[in-house]
């Protein structure tokens, strides 16, 4: 069967690989040991996706060969042709800090750590010592604390891991700053030596939110952000709060999270 491709990610070289996992409207697999995705039309595209012009994906099976040449996703007996396709990159705009364009504020998630008590527990703690380490300005402490976060509650991305990409996404957005960029260095370093005590999907994640890459939505809001566009915002905040079950949610808490303790610096 063969079938296009709509989008490509800029950051996979050809190789080969298997299938990792399979759900129903995304194949994990590897390529050269690293982690990618097929996802169908209706998926939001991510640093690691490729997104197919179909609403739906023909089944696989795990463990199947997969292979790419630049040109050509061959994954189990389907083919896929990337010579329509646009490159994504997930990169961000990087600035200084700047506030939230006027009356737009960031909403407060209603379904934190996905209601797991337990979960939702161990993270505020750490917050709450996340936010007096930032008031020392002891960043290296600070990336300490809040790489804790790594792993903490369930699902495909733990709601952890969410909210570590938030964090991550908001200091590359200000990573003119010298607070930031200390910062991001610091828990980047913390992140990067820590990935194996994650599962595979939301380590690979990490890794690149750490490299400064991040999904459409999640771009799309800090594009508006950077222009001031306040519609704009609004509409991203949205498409981000559809990710996953509750990982948009999660994202965004860790986003206005920082962003509450950098305005008040």
């Amino acid at each position: 069967m063969s079938a296009n491709l709509k989008y490509v990610p800029v950051v996979v070289t050809p190789g080969a690989g298997r299938i990792h996992s399979v759900y129903r409207s995304t194949i994990n697999f590897t390529l050269k040991g690293k982690l990618f995705s097929l996802q169908s039309a209706l998926a939001a595209c991510s640093p690691v996706s490729f997104v197919a012009t179909q609403d739906v994906l023909p089944r696989c099976r795990l463990g199947e060969n997969v292979a790419w040449d630049g040109h050509t996703l061959k994954i189990g007996g389907l083919s896929f042709a990337a010579d329509q396709a646009e490159h994504f990159s997930g990169i961000l705009p990087i600035g200084r800090f700047c506030p939230l364009p006027e009356r737009t504020v960031l909403p407060v998630p209603t379904s934190f750590f996905g209601g797991s008590a337990a979960s939702h527990t161990e993270a505020q703690e750490i917050m709450l010592c996340l936010s007096k380490t930032i008031k020392t300005g002891n960043w290296t402490d600070a990336a300490e604390v809040a790489s804790e976060m790594l792993g903490l509650g369930c699902g495909l991305t733990p709601s952890g891991d969410d909210w570590l990409t938030g964090l991550l996404a908001l200091l590359h957005f200000t990573a003119l700053q010298a607070d930031s960029a200390v910062f991001l260095r610091a828990l980047c370093a913390q992140l990067s030596a820590r990935l194996h005590e994650t599962n595979d999907v939301s380590a690979r994640f990490l890794e690149l939110a750490c490299a400064g890459r991040f999904s459409a939505p999640i771009c799309a809001l800090f594009s508006a952000w950077h222009n001031g566009d306040a519609s704009g915002l609004v509409r991203a905040v949205s498409q981000v709060l559809r990710l996953g079950h509750t990982s948009g949610a999660d994202t965004l808490a860790g986003i206005r999270f920082l962003y509450d303790h950098l305005k008040m610096r």
